[in-house]
């Protein structure tokens, strides 16, 4: 028979003597399966530190059961000893600390440490990736070049396609230049304008795609211009340059050439033509005498504007923003001789198949129309998986 001591009440004992409550608000109940049993999970010196408010009597215990009307004894029971028991309270001297030894508030601190740990190390690596020209793509991709001659002697454009196993490392580099068929030494021209960009991409820092373009267009037209100078505009060429990289597409362009996407059935054309006839339709909108009807029906209206080979260029098509690439997404970027001969709703239907087989399937296409003069046709086409 274990007797508990009793509990003196006092004006300071504003709990009567009774086990003073809890207060979820101040501090939360760490265990509430356990219901504050296992007293050893908070501070153990709690009672110590209010003396002033419910001391303990320990010259009560024994057999007395009152001894005046102030106080009141506690009802014995028959059980082992149990530990002196510790309350949270609201009182502001208490320790906040206190709380905080919980094994489980301890074990969830060293989780959210960890996981933040982890997460800022993903963070860094992401970065340092990117600073050193490494892409994260987040995606696969699957590209095929096309080329046909057509009806001309020989080929004179030059297309360029990076390795895709190398995606995730360096990005993929896509590249069409259409020689100019009427002005010397096209194929000569073109080649030398892709080599330019393949060479410079392979060497230059990716962490700025746009600088990356850039520098990739004055490489092709530095070493053209080389080729003919002084003789600038015996030769030529268009010039597409597209780029890939962590789920972001960035394009350049100087011509005709086409890029476009192919997104939910639609051709969507990303790049601004250089021809002769926006110059027309220019003129009739600051009121010059030319017409509308005559601007689009103007002869040599087609003719090119800017190109490598003019010498300093006149215009170039290097947009503010990319294209952030969707599941499903192709984009292709083309010589006039395919968008000349196929419709946009057929080079749609022809990129919806497989990629693997488009050259076969679009130089099919191409041919069958038998056109007469029909250009050189080349295309780069890349699929987002």
């Amino acid at each position: 028979m274990v007797k508990m001591a009793t509990i003196a009440r006092t004006a300071s004992d504003p709990f009567n003597g009774h086990n003073p409550p809890s207060f979820p608000a101040t501090t939360p109940d760490l265990n509430p399966d356990n219901d504050f049993d296992d007293h050893s999970s908070f501070a153990g010196n709690a009672g110590e530190e209010n003396t002033d408010e419910g001391a303990v009597n320990e010259n009560e215990f024994g057999d007395e059961e009152e001894t005046n009307n102030e106080e009141e004894s506690i009802s014995t029971f028959e059980t082992d000893p149990a530990p002196e028991p510790v309350y949270v309270t609201s009182n502001p001297e208490l320790p906040l600390a206190s709380t905080l030894e919980a094994p489980g508030f301890a074990l969830g601190l060293l989780v959210g440490v960890l996981a933040a740990a982890i997460l800022a190390t993903a963070v860094a690596l992401l970065i340092r990736r990117l600073r050193h020209g490494r892409p994260v793509s987040g995606r696969s991709v699957k590209a095929v070049s096309i080329q046909g001659v057509g009806a001309r002697e020989n080929q004179q454009d030059a297309v360029y396609l990076s390795d895709t196993a190398l995606f995730d490392q360096q990005g993929l580099l896509l590249c069409v230049a259409d020689g100019m068929g009427g002005l010397s030494n096209g194929a000569i021209i073109s080649s030398t304008a892709v080599s330019a960009v393949s060479n410079t991409f392979v060497k230059a820092n990716k962490s700025d795609p746009n600088r990356l373009l850039v520098q990739m267009l004055q490489a092709a037209a530095s070493s053209v211009n080389t080729i003919l100078a002084p003789n600038y505009g015996a030769g030529g060429t268009t010039l597409l340059i597209g780029y890939l990289q962590a789920g972001m597409f960035w394009y350049c362009s100087v011509g005709d050439s086409r890029i476009c996407l192919c997104r939910e059935g639609e051709l969507i054309h990303l790049n601004r033509r250089h021809v002769f006839e926006d110059e027309l339709l220019l003129t009739h909108v600051n009121g010059g005498d030319l017409t509308y009807d005559r601007a689009k029906t103007y002869e040599k209206r087609g003719a090119l504007t800017s190109y490598l080979g003019m010498g300093p260029l006149k215009y170039m098509d290097l947009p503010d923003s990319c294209v952030r690439t969707h599941k499903g997404d192709r984009f292709i970027l083309m010589s006039d001789g395919v968008f000349n001969t196929l419709t946009d709703q057929e080079i749609v239907k022809l990129l919806r198949g497989k990629t693997a087989t488009l050259p076969e399937r679009l130089s099919s296409e191409v041919e069958s129309r038998k056109v007469k003069f029909q250009d050189n046709y080349s295309a780069v086409v890349v699929e987002i998986c």
